[in-house]
């Protein structure tokens, strides 16, 4: 049951979001990675490290290279138009860092999108 919660967090989904919604068909893989490492009580130091590095850390390991999934668990718009590609892009980061330093740290860094704080 704790997975739940974690995926919650992760923004994990099974599917894009937004007008198409098309599904994921490998989203599976990373939900069943969160739900394995909770089962066997995987250290959260190298939870984190795994679903931020793992491809890096562990190349050998494939559920480290499934942790990753964390990078792009949340809403995809794959409806692009070339001139909205820019500000999508700046959306797709926006949306990695808020999330994750949300899970990580707790911390909401949404206003630092548009101001700063002197």
């Amino acid at each position: 049951r704790w997975a739940r919660h974690w995926l919650d967090v992760a923004r994990f989904a099974e599917s894009d979001g937004f007008e198409m919604d098309y599904d994921r068909s490998e989203a599976w893989r990373y939900r069943d990675f969160v739900v394995r490492a909770m089962n066997h009580d995987m250290p959260f130091d190298q939870f984190v490290r795994w679903q931020l590095a793992g491809d890096q850390l562990m190349p050998e390991d494939p559920w480290a290279t499934v942790a990753t999934g964390f990078l792009v668990a949340g809403v995809e718009n794959r409806i692009q138009s070339r001139k909205d590609f820019v500000q999508q892009r700046y959306d797709k980061l926006d949306d990695f860092s808020a999330t994750t330093a949300t899970a990580m740290l707790g911390l909401t860094i949404g206003c630092a999108r548009c101001h700063d704080h002197k």
